[in-house]
């Protein structure tokens, strides 16, 4: 199973822990949730308002999930003081959209399907609040991952030469042009051949021209 999985999803294989992979899904349903919500008090279409419950939901388990394996995964990387207070504070996020999710639940299935509208409206608020929660939870995982490098395993590249040797093909020296040559591999001027000179004519102020051979 796990050459499959070495085999088939490297990047996952690679991952110190599962987390990162579940922390999506919550995150895309519970903001599903407050918008079909807002459209279902808007709109006051119940097709919506089912959407907005079964997002609600799946998320709400989704959160669970993830505040579960994040609570795994803070004890599986290796951190320094800074970083643990940015985690002590994401894993408090977490919990509290865990919390909030699980009551907006709650008063879903107990009101059902047809609250009264001030009920929708302080549901819509405490989606509203919910998103926040997410938001700054989100933003402190990411501070830690992006900025402070938690979990992110560095190699070293081996730097590629910017050289006309690694730029060119190979070709004979005569055939290779001029300019892409290296500024201090480019040929010197050549003498002029033995036999063959060349003149030029000089006119001057007074009316008289010279004509010099070289």
């Amino acid at each position: 199973m796990n050459n499959l999985i070495a085999e088939w999803m490297p990047g996952l294989n690679a991952m110190a822990n599962v987390h990162p992979v579940l922390v999506h899904l919550p995150i895309a349903l519970l903001f599903g949730y407050v918008v079909a919500a807002a459209l279902a008090l808007v709109t006051g279409r119940e097709s919506l308002r089912h959407a907005a419950a079964w997002m609600l939901y799946f998320g709400t388990l989704g959160a669970a999930a993830t505040v579960v394996t994040g609570l795994l995964a803070a004890g599986s990387v290796e951190h320094d003081e800074t970083v643990h207070e940015l985690m002590e504070a994401h894993e408090r996020f977490g919990l509290a959209v865990l919390g909030l999710a699980a009551l907006l639940s709650l008063w879903n299935v107990w009101v059902g399907q047809r609250p009264a509208r001030w009920g929708r409206v302080l549901e819509l608020v405490g989606g509203l609040g919910l998103l926040v929660l997410v938001s700054l939870g989100a933003d402190l995982g990411g501070m830690m991952v992006y900025g402070h490098g938690v979990a992110i395993v560095t190699r070293s590249v081996q730097p590629v030469e910017d050289s006309a040797e690694t730029m060119l093909p190979d070709l004979p020296p005569e055939d290779v042009p001029a300019q892409a040559l290296p500024r201090d591999a480019a040929a010197p001027p050549q003498p002029a051949a033995a036999g063959h000179g060349h003149s030029h004519t000089h006119t001057h102020g007074h009316g008289h021209t010279h004509q010099h051979k070289h």
